[in-house]
């Protein structure tokens, strides 16, 4: 029963970290972005996303070592951030599209 239990949460946290991608292709005048994301285990740690402001692409990609929920967990929260950043992005028509000032 314990197991069953637990294999329910797992695929409830997959489809969790799977809704936090965005859809497989995005096209824009300048270029074409295509993602598919298939985890090595029922839920990971990989994540990418990505943002237009003012034909301004910005990309964002994410590694939490392991596997399974608690690395999931930290993708999750790096997504987070970036929907702050891109918030601030969409707000601030000076915002500066700086990896490092970003970070």
């Amino acid at each position: 029963a314990k197991k069953t239990i637990l294999e329910q949460e797992l695929k409830v946290a997959s489809a969790v970290q799977e809704s936090l991608f965005p859809s497989g292709v995005f096209e824009a005048e300048e270029y074409q972005v295509y993602g598919k994301y298939l985890s090595a285990a029922i839920c990971g740690g990989d994540w990418w996303s990505h943002f237009t402001v003012d034909r301004k692409l910005c990309f964002m990609v994410a590694d939490a070592t392991g596997h399974g929920v608690s690395s999931a967990l930290i993708t999750a929260s790096a997504r987070g951030a970036f929907s702050v950043i891109q918030k601030f992005a969409e707000s601030d028509p000076t915002f500066p599209f700086s990896p490092g000032l970003m970070m």
